[in-house]
């Protein structure tokens, strides 16, 4: 019987092993694309907090002269 049980085995670790490489293929390909788009929306949201900055400073000048 276990005679029998041991070559399964031996497949059944190849075939977790292939699929693990193959995952690891599939998350590496996915990865690279999206680097980009991460930059560019950290980028975006950064411009957007200076610009709400920018824009209250620009009020309290404004108060500041009208008083």
């Amino acid at each position: 019987m276990k005679a029998a049980v041991a070559p399964m085995i031996r497949l059944a670790r190849r075939a977790c092993d292939r699929m693990a490489a193959e995952l690891d293929l599939i998350a590496h390909r996915m990865q690279r694309p999206m680097a980009p788009v991460f930059l560019l929306t950290g980028i975006a949201r950064l411009l957007g907090v200076m610009t709400i900055c920018l824009g209250r400073v620009i009020d309290r000048a404004h108060e500041s002269r009208n008083c």
